[in-house]
């Protein structure tokens, strides 16, 4: 055996066994010295893909602490938790970024790194959901149960194979039947358990199953905080079995079964919306309503829609406005034509009565005499004055302007 796959075969595993036989049969048939020559290029990657506020961060292959240059030299599709957590790290800093979803398909993979990633999905300050869209087993699984906004499978998806495993070979027999006795000279009893051509005795054994249920048991204790229940209603789930999405949703391992994993977040983000437009709005509250629960509609139509009615209404008003204000002032103009009318009518009136006075001023002061004119219906004084008086300018002016006196020779 190679000591690249010694090192992967002696690991920890919370990976689909079938997938991991796979693994690790295709590194033991691969000429590890040629990969070892080829030049493997660095992952140069976008850490995730970010559309509409959401990064989609993807999960996908076999998890590893880090993904070594050799297993892409042989062209495993891998991902690592490092990675992955760094790219979470970026999303929840990014401020374009608003939601951030894990986008699964993978068998699982090793229990190093697995945990810390967990926790730090867990504590993500920005909501995660996971999509499962193929295959969500073991440590995929694990970091999935942690998604705050829950997770969602596709209809054809498998889910669970909850539980870890080691797999530890004692080829002691086979070593004394080549005539081989190896020792192991270590400073405590389960120091040294599994080197090769070793025995494993029973209590060796025995440790090493007990280790494997602790961190079982921290698996399951990690899906019941993601999921928000109890460690014991996972207990008929987390014996490594793998269920359909059915299946799963039936047993509380996801939420829903769908195609669409942002169907939910879309329709949430549309209620926000609605509410915030009704807020700035309140008088487009139905158009709102109606337009938001409408297909593919986007704020910027609904924001035109009430712009359009807006400028309508405005428009509408202008023109109300401007019929008034023309009612008004040909109002104003009629009331000028009458006043003036009136003013016209009163400036007759007061030169009548300055030429009257002016008359009876003459009267009083004796300077004429008095002639009674009859008329029709009223009697009017008509002034006299003597031919001496008009040339002496005796006449006063408004009588003289009105002509309405008489002359004697007198």
């Amino acid at each position: 055996m190679n000591p690249f796959l010694a090192s992967l075969a002696a690991d920890l595993w919370a990976m689909e066994p079938v997938a991991l036989e796979r693994f690790l049969a295709t590194i033991a048939a691969a000429d590890i010295n040629a990969a070892l020559r080829l030049t493997v290029e660095e992952d140069d990657s976008e850490p995730y893909a970010a559309a509409d506020g959401v990064a989609t961060i993807p999960v996908s292959g076999i998890l590893l602490k880090s993904v070594p240059p050799l297993l892409r030299a042989f062209g495993f599709d891998a991902t690592g938790y490092i990675q992955i957590g760094a790219a979470l790290a970026q999303a929840n800093a990014d401020p374009s970024v608003s939601r951030i979803v894990l986008a699964i398909d993978s068998p699982g993979g090793s229990v190093a790194g697995v945990q810390a990633l967990a926790d730090q999905i867990h504590a993500s300050a920005k909501p995660v959901q996971a999509h499962i869209s193929d295959l969500g087993a073991s440590a995929a699984y694990w970091l999935a149960s942690q998604a705050s906004a829950g997770i969602t499978a596709e209809r054809g998806a498998q889910v669970g194979s909850i539980g870890v495993f080691r797999a530890v070979v004692d080829k002691s027999a086979a070593a004394a039947a080549a005539g081989i006795k190896v020792h192991v000279l270590a400073s405590g009893a389960h120091k040294g358990v599994g080197v090769p051509g070793s025995a494993i005795e029973p209590e060796q054994l025995a440790e090493l199953q007990r280790s494997v249920d602790a961190m079982a048991a921290g698996f399951v204790a990690d899906i019941a905080r993601g999921r928000g229940r109890m460690p014991t209603d996972f207990a008929d789930s987390a014996d490594g079995r793998v269920f359909s999405a059915a299946d799963a949703k039936a047993r509380g391992l996801i939420d829903d079964v769908t195609a669409d994993p942002l169907k939910e977040h879309r329709m949430s983000k549309s209620i926000e919306q609605m509410a915030a437009l009704i807020e700035k709005h309140p008088a487009h509250a139905v158009l709102i309503a109606k337009m938001s629960t409408a297909e593919k509609t986007v704020e910027a139509d609904i924001v035109a829609a009430i712009a359009k009615i807006d400028a309508d209404a405005a428009l509408a008003k202008s023109e109300a406005d401007a019929k008034a204000t023309s009612d008004r002032i040909a109002k104003m103009e009629a009331d000028a034509k009458a006043q003036g009318e009136r003013i016209a009518a009163l400036t007759v009136e007061r030169d009548d009565l300055k030429a009257k006075r002016d008359a009876l001023a003459a009267l009083k002061a004796g300077a004429v005499d008095a002639v009674k004119v009859k008329g029709e219906g009223n009697e009017q004084v008509r002034p006299t004055f003597t031919r001496a008086q008009v040339s002496a300018g005796k006449v006063p002016e408004s009588v003289r302007l009105s002509g309405d006196y008489l002359i004697s020779d007198a």
